[in-house]
């Protein structure tokens, strides 16, 4: 496990990894599908030493979508700020936060509109150190050819 150098925590994917742990579950296969993902697909790791951000564009009958996998942030809004870096706005936002909880129903996911969730988070900062939702360092990963 990794110190937060600033904090003298748990970097936030050590964070994570125990969290999926402590579930039954691995992060590292969250974090694998969106490293290791093949067009149409659409996913993105945005992460720094304060956020740690993991999101994907879906399509159901409703439309396209952003659905949050995995958002953390030690200041900030984690939601905010996948909203503030994602590379552009659709309608809405969905969140899988507990997806794996329940078996049966995998893809059930808790829907909010972009703009009234936005609005929701402003000024909002995190009171802890992983939020269901700066700085200089940024990461996206997207590959949109063939």
């Amino acid at each position: 496990m990794t110190l937060h150098p600033l904090a003298g925590e748990l970097s936030l994917v050590d964070e994570a990894v125990v969290r999926y742990h402590s579930k039954g579950f691995r992060f590292v296969d969250l974090l694998d599908e969106h490293l290791n993902y093949r067009a149409p697909d659409e996913r993105y790791i945005f992460s720094g030493p304060n956020y740690l951000l993991l999101g994907e564009v879906r399509e159901d009958k409703d439309g396209k979508f952003w659905l949050v996998n995995y958002a953390a942030a030690r200041s900030k809004s984690a939601i905010r700020l996948l909203m503030d870096l994602a590379p552009y706005k659709l309608d809405r936002v969905a969140f899988s936060r507990y997806r794996h909880i329940s078996k049966d129903k995998p893809e059930i996911y808790k829907f909010y509109k972009w703009d009234k969730l936005y609005e929701s988070t402003k000024g909002h900062t995190s009171t802890s150190s992983t939020t269901t939702s700066s700085t200089s360092s940024t990461t996206a990963s997207s590959n949109t050819s063939s």
